[in-house]
């Protein structure tokens, strides 16, 4: 995850489809890289899904799976 244009007080959180799992959680700001390397595969049968709070923003996201 790359922000290159954070809103206000903005959070962004990464979870699991079901919202089970939260992956990342956390305030950002412009310049903010996220790398998330997990030792192990993890299973989301629900899919991935990332929410906003605060004003809008703009962040990329990159997921690389096998």
């Amino acid at each position: 995850m790359n922000v290159s244009n954070a809103g206000s007080s903005w959070v962004i959180t990464a979870k699991s489809g079901d919202g089970t799992l939260i992956l990342y959680s956390a305030t950002v700001t412009v310049g903010t890289t996220t790398i998330l390397a997990l030792p192990v595969g993890i299973s989301l049968p629900g899919g991935l899904s990332v929410t906003f709070s605060g004003s809008a923003g703009t962040a990329d996201f990159f997921a690389v799976y096998r």
